[in-house]
């Protein structure tokens, strides 16, 4: 059969990972020795034979015009966010405030879970199908930043040429396939689909099945 899953943490480079035969999967850390340049934290990117599936949004530009901002903040990255603010908070341009503290990085068969402040996400893959499952406070936004292309909206999530992606919920969640901001490279920007998932206040555990093509 294929080789077990490769698994790597790295709290001090703010990074853990876990790679397949053919797919890599890059969870952002809070904290390390280098200061937060995004609010970013557990932001998931996940690359499938060299492509991107989830991704975060890029740099676009350091010094957006007038009315424009960049693309560093909570909401242009995989991850939760609570009343539209950035995690962590943005000090100035280049500066955020200090991340929380990670209070648990564990891993077993196949399997990366990390949590910190209000946020606990596990990522375990089997096969083609990888499953993220966060539990979070109430009254979070979690989003998924998908490639350009088309994305056909299923009852549960949608279906795309790289991947299909389901969503189950313990309790009421909104779910809407949008629209995003992606920097393919420094000074671009485009607009890529995002799906987005409002989470009802009695809502607190997520479960997202991405299957590869």
């Amino acid at each position: 059969g294929p080789p077990a899953p490769e698994i790597w943490t790295d709290a001090e480079g703010g990074t853990a990972g876990i790679t397949t035969r053919s797919a890599i999967a890059l969870m952002r850390l809070p904290g390390g020795r280098f200061p937060a340049g995004q609010a970013d934290i557990l932001h998931l990117s996940l690359m499938h034979r060299g492509a991107e599936v989830l991704r975060d949004a890029g740099t676009w530009l350091y010094n957006p015009p007038a009315g424009e901002a960049d693309l560093a903040g909570t909401a242009h990255h995989s991850t939760a966010q609570w009343d539209e603010k950035d995690r962590p908070p943005r000090l100035a341009r280049f500066l955020f405030a200090a991340p929380p503290r990670l209070h648990a990085l564990e891993t077993g068969p196949g399997t990366l879970r990390a949590a910190c402040d209000r946020h606990d996400r596990t990522v375990a893959v089997a096969g083609d199908i990888w499953t993220i499952t966060d539990r979070v406070a109430a009254g979070a936004t979690l989003r998924w930043r998908l490639p350009a292309g088309t994305w056909l909206r299923q009852p549960d999530g949608v279906e795309g040429a790289s991947a299909a992606i389901a969503v189950t919920a313990e309790g009421p969640i909104d779910l809407r396939l949008g629209q995003g901001w992606d920097s393919p490279r420094y000074g671009v920007r485009e607009r890529i689909p995002v799906l987005t998932l409002r989470l009802g206040t009695a809502t607190q555990i997520v479960t997202t099945r991405v299957r590869l093509a």
